[in-house]
């Protein structure tokens, strides 16, 4: 069993879909994976598991968590989660699914119980809304997908796109967030910029990474989960 990370930012599934995405990458084939961000629990939103193209389960609740899976990777089938026997038979609570039911459910699939027993297979889920990344001439417009501790902005725009630009090691760039125009340095590392200064570079699940060294980007500028940035190829 591996706990994969509790330092989702509340409520953010867009986050919880990415972070998702990129770790189920690293299992084999057979990987049953719970995801648990949340914050519809206790509605009528379906608890679900998809069983992927590549062999792999997930278990979870249907607001958009899996997105990126269904789209990316593949399903095979998707079933709503309604067998009782499959749940915690001390009962069910409104607040804690994680224990009573998608735990639980995974515990089954992991001791050999067919998938079709765990409800009926169903094809109206919920797929999450993202603004797409938009290319005009030499600028790239992408959304805030995660901020993370050190206050790294991550946008959804992918590493092929940047490279599309042609940009190299000490490019400037020019970074459009809420209104302000601010010139940033393309760099493969933070330190490849003064302390203090920012820097743009392909983070490590290769995407846009918005960053200032040993310091906060996303303090400094006001930068929130869902917003839009553009960059602009200054050569």
């Amino acid at each position: 069993m591996v706990d994969i990370t509790h330092q989702i930012s509340p409520y953010n599934i867009k986050e919880g879909a990415l972070t998702l995405y990129h770790a189920a990458q690293e299992f084999p084939a057979g990987t049953i994976f719970v995801a648990v961000v949340d914050p519809g629990l206790g509605t009528e939103r379906k608890p679900l598991v998809v069983y992927t193209l590549d062999g792999k389960y997930f278990v979870g609740p249907d607001n958009g968590i899996f997105n990126l899976i269904f789209q990316e990777v593949g399903i095979t089938k998707v079933y709503q989660i309604k067998n009782p026997t499959w749940m915690r038979q001390a009962g069910i609570s409104k607040t804690f699914h994680g224990r009573d039911i998608f735990a639980p459910v995974a515990v089954h699939l992991a001791a050999g119980w067919p998938i079709e027993e765990v409800g009926p297979e169903i094809k109206d889920y919920l797929l999450l809304s993202l603004s797409p990344v938009k290319r005009e001439g030499n600028r790239l417009q992408g959304e805030v997908t995660s901020v993370d501790h050190y206050g790294n902005v991550i946008l959804n725009i992918p590493k092929n796109l940047i490279e599309e630009l042609g940009v190299q090691g000490g490019t400037p760039l020019l970074v459009h967030i809420k209104g302000k125009k601010v010139k940033v340095t393309w760099g493969f590392t933070y330190s490849d910029v003064p302390e203090g200064k920012e820097v743009l570079l392909i983070s490590s699940a290769d995407f846009l990474e918005l960053a200032v060294h040993r310091g906060n980007a996303a303090k400094k500028y006001g930068i929130q989960v869902g917003e839009v940035i553009t960059i602009e190829n200054l050569n």
